[in-house]
């Protein structure tokens, strides 16, 4: 089954929706980014690739702070 998640990065207040499908394994479920559904003022304008890949990183370099 498809589903959607909401997911707010703790760097913005940039909000995200993936979806995944749970008949997938684990080891191989994919998440795939359909939609802003906000954008914060310092990623307006960034297309959904960018945007996600923006905030991927910076949420990947505070967990590792």
């Amino acid at each position: 089954m498809i589903h959607e998640t909401t997911w707010h990065p703790d760097t913005c207040v940039c909000v995200l929706v993936y979806q995944w499908d749970d008949a997938e394994p684990d080891e191989t479920r994919v998440h795939t980014f359909i939609r802003a559904a906000q954008t914060c003022p310092l990623h307006e304008g960034l297309s959904l690739q960018e945007l996600v890949d923006t905030v991927l990183v910076a949420n990947r370099l505070k967990n590792s702070a």
